[in-house]
């Protein structure tokens, strides 16, 4: 899978003949619309991490951690775990909530020197508990918690005694830093200033810190979240400095506070459109130029990417089902849409297609008109490729009905971001392992639709 490398970005390769062909055989055993994963292409991405940790190594120790946001397909996970093994990597997994824990919980075979984040938006008395009770008992080599309020802080801090006497020696604690100032233009890019989720400013910052040190707590991590899918070296090298300077008066103000680890999150962003990513080795080399001189220690870096990983590892295959020939614009309908695959539908994001024709014998040609591909629900926004806000419609081969599509660079917030939307079922799951083929999620029966639905009401 190696591409044409740039300065900063990767490109990623277009499908290969052995890839068309095992589409082609799990469309015709499991049908359409379907997720499909390529194990070898995981293990690429996380070989460059792999490569890029061990180049720069002997100034910065850099633990990487998979984020289970982008994908939480319980094989997926064991599978990038254990390459992160294989490419002498530390494996680690991020987890986002109670529900990534559960999963975590029940995968079986895990590398015995697991490491793993746990950072929560909602973390309470009873989460806390349950997440000591699970990580107590499991052979997890390292368990950092990241605080993001003062409530958890205080949380936190009640809890202390109980997990200073379980598992004191391999738990670590941070706390999230809310940066200053803030350029996003929309929501879904507010990560910083006064006005984002998460994180903690000044006054509430030094106020958690100092609930940490009255209770006997003198080593703290510091983790930002830098943004998601970040695509230009120099927007990173910036939040970096940023986290740097913080750290910096933060240590300078709190007398007998060391360093624990500095976690920079992950948003190592994708270009969907040219099909490109950033280049692991750019932004360890950078981690490195600006961490390394903080002290005259081997500082702990925590980078946690997930979309890097999985997201060129995964394709979605949907049929052509209707053609809507307008003259100068058609609009090629597939049968899926914005229940399997959303992030069109919410960010405008679209990505490259390419056509899989079930007609051998049919000629290669472009169509004369641009098309747009859009879905089967209801919604009027339900564009899949092509941005009609814009007037941007893309250029494709000829098309017919019951040719396949390939949404290219699907792996990450595709199907963990899927819903019964419009009353459409989930996709299966494929890995793709060489030449072998593992169902690694069924596709759902109607039954599911009504599964939570009583079939006599119950009074509360």
């Amino acid at each position: 899978m190696r591409g044409e490398m740039s300065d900063e970005m990767i490109k990623i390769a277009e499908l290969r003949d052995s890839e068309r062909e095992a589409i082609q055989k799990i469309v015709s055993k499991v049908g359409t619309p379907v997720y499909i994963y390529f194990q070898e292409r995981m293990e690429e991405q996380i070989r460059r991490f792999g490569d890029a940790v061990e180049k720069f190594s002997s100034d910065v120790e850099v633990q990487c951690y998979f984020a289970m946001l982008a994908n939480h397909n319980p094989y997926l996970i064991r599978q990038i775990l254990q390459a992160m093994e294989d490419n002498g990597l530390s494996p680690g997994v991020l987890c986002a909530s109670e529900g990534h824990l559960r999963i975590l919980s029940r995968i079986s075979s895990l590398p015995r020197r697991l490491n793993i984040i746990y950072s929560d938006a909602f973390l309470d008395e009873s989460k806390l508990s349950q997440f000591i009770h699970y990580l107590s008992s499991s052979e997890a080599y390292t368990l950092i918690l990241i605080l993001q309020t003062l409530q958890q802080t205080e949380i936190f801090t009640q809890k202390w005694p109980q997990i200073k006497e379980k598992m004191s020696e391999k738990f670590h604690v941070g706390v999230r830093i809310k940066l200053v100032g803030s350029s996003s233009k929309d929501i879904y890019s507010l990560y910083h200033g006064q006005n984002a989720r998460f994180g903690l400013m000044r006054n509430n910052l030094q106020e958690a810190l100092s609930k940490l040190k009255s209770c006997g707590i003198s080593q703290v991590g510091f983790h930002i979240y830098p943004g998601t899918n970040i695509l230009y070296l120099s927007e990173l090298e910036s939040l970096y400095n940023g986290l740097l300077q913080t750290i910096q008066k933060i240590l300078t103000y709190n007398s007998g506070l060391e360093l624990d680890f500095i976690d920079v999150g992950g948003g190592f962003g994708i270009n969907y459109q040219k099909r490109e990513f950033l280049n692991p080795d750019k932004v360890i080399e950078i981690l490195k130029n600006i961490f390394s001189p903080l002290s005259d220690k081997k500082e702990r870096i925590l980078i946690e990417p997930g979309r890097t990983i999985i997201g060129p590892a995964g394709v979605l295959i949907a049929k052509v089902v209707d053609i809507k020939d307008e003259g100068s614009r058609k609009f090629v309908v597939v049968d899926t849409g914005l229940s399997h695959f959303a992030r069109p539908y919410i960010y405008r994001q679209y990505h490259q297609v390419q056509v899989i024709p079930q007609n051998e014998r049919r000629v290669k040609t472009n169509w004369d008109a641009d098309a747009f591909i859009v879905g089967i629900t209801m919604a009027s926004g339900d564009f899949l490729a092509g941005d009609p806000l814009e007037d941007a419609p893309i250029k494709i081969e000829r098309v017919e009905i019951g040719d396949l599509i390939a949404f290219l660079d699907v792996g990450a917030y595709g199907f963990c971001m899927s819903s019964n939307f419009s009353g459409l079922l989930k996709p299966p799951e494929v890995l793709v392992e060489g030449k072998n083929y593992y169902l690694v999620r069924e596709r759902k029966e109607v039954g599911y639709l009504l599964a939570e639905v009583p079939l006599c009401l119950k009074s509360l």
